[in-house]
Formats: structure tokens, sequence, C-alpha cells
């Protein structure tokens, strides 16, 4: 008799509520998964559980992001398929280096048979199909303000610039960065990833 063949999800999430529903969720549809909370438990984990497929959220606090470990595994080996977490619609087009790469909501987390829908997407060898203009949603001051941050602006700079005062630029990036869906437990790595998120906007909007 043939062995079934199990697919393997790695959960890529810094938080272990979030880690553990996804797990239980996924078990019940059949798939065996492991969990990690950082780019550097994830690069660990890859070389005993070698996963089919990678569920992986933006923001995994201080350190590596998301779109960074993705980028980085696509380069070592893009065979494998990837599922980016996240509160915002960004083009998941935008990182060349894997093919096979889909983009989730979070607010659509709840129903998991989209989820499952996404996984099993990718596992057929399926690219994205979503958020391809890339619609951040965002007001022009936002993505003006991205912008900066993409050229290493201070927000003193961005203030000067703006001729406005650096609590109003403060205020301006807190509500910016709640649009995105980065929270606060991001620290500073919350400037970096608004950068990539213009940069990558800027690539499938030239």
């Amino acid at each position: 008799m043939a062995r079934e063949f199990v697919r393997r999800v790695l959960i890529v999430d810094d938080d272990a509520l979030i880690r553990s529903l996804l797990s239980t969720a996924l078990n019940s549809f059949g798939f065996e998964t492991e969990a990690a909370a950082d780019a550097i438990s994830a690069h660990r984990m890859l070389k005993k559980f070698d996963p089919d497929v990678l569920l992986v959220d933006i923001d995994l606090g201080s350190g590596v992001n998301g779109l960074e470990l993705v980028s980085a595994l696509g380069r070592a080996d893009n065979t494998r398929g990837y599922v980016i977490l996240s509160n915002y619609s960004a083009s998941v087009k935008a990182i060349p280096e894997v093919p096979y790469i889909s983009y989730l909501n979070k607010q659509d987390m709840a129903d998991t048979q989209l989820l499952v829908d996404q996984i099993e997407g990718v596992l057929r060898g399926a690219g994205s199909s979503v958020a391809t203009g890339a619609d951040l949603n965002l007001t022009r001051a936002q993505m003006d303000l991205l912008r900066m941050l993409s050229e290493g602006m201070s927000n003193q700079q961005i203030a000067e610039s703006k001729d406005q005062s650096t609590r109003a630029v403060e205020q301006l990036i807190t509500r910016t960065y709640k649009a995105l869906g980065f929270e606060a437990k991001s620290g500073s790595s919350r400037r970096v990833m608004a950068a990539q998120v213009y940069r990558q906007y800027l690539k499938v909007n030239p």
C-alpha cells in the first residue's frame, strides 16, 4: 500500500496564540504543521521539518521581518510555496525570488477554508492572483510619508520638509503604521517595513 503524502506547513508568526490557532485549524484539514516565532527559528526549523509551504506573517517583531525572510529563503530554494499574512494589501508579486506565493489578509484568516485554498493554490504551483495593483488604501499624505521614510529621512527632516511640527509627523507615522497593520510591538523595524512597502508599491506602480 502506497504511503499517503502528508503536506507540511511551517507557520511563522511572533504571536503564540495565532500560531496555535493556525496549527489547530490546519491539522484538522490533514496538514502536518510546525511553528516558529521568528526568522532565526524558521531557518532552524526548515532543516529538520522540510515544509512544502510556509505561512508567514510580515510583522515578526524586532529583527528580520517576514518579507525579508521569504526573499532570503526564495534565493536559497525557490521550490517551496509561501502564503503571506498581513493587514494591508501589498502585492506579493514584488518578491521575484519566489514564484509560488500568495497573499491573505489577516481579517480573512477566520475563514479556514479560504486559508486552505491559498495553501493548496501555491502547492499546485500557482502564483499570486491578489492585489496586482498593490492598492495600499492610504491617503496621499500617508503615501508621501512612506516615500520620505524610504529615502531614510528622520522625523525632524520630514517635519521641516512638510513645514509641520515633529509631533504632527509622529502622529501621522503612528496612523500610517496602524493603517498598514504594523503593531507597536514591532519597534524600530516598523520604519524599515514601511519603507519596504513603498518600494514594493513602486515596482508594480512605476
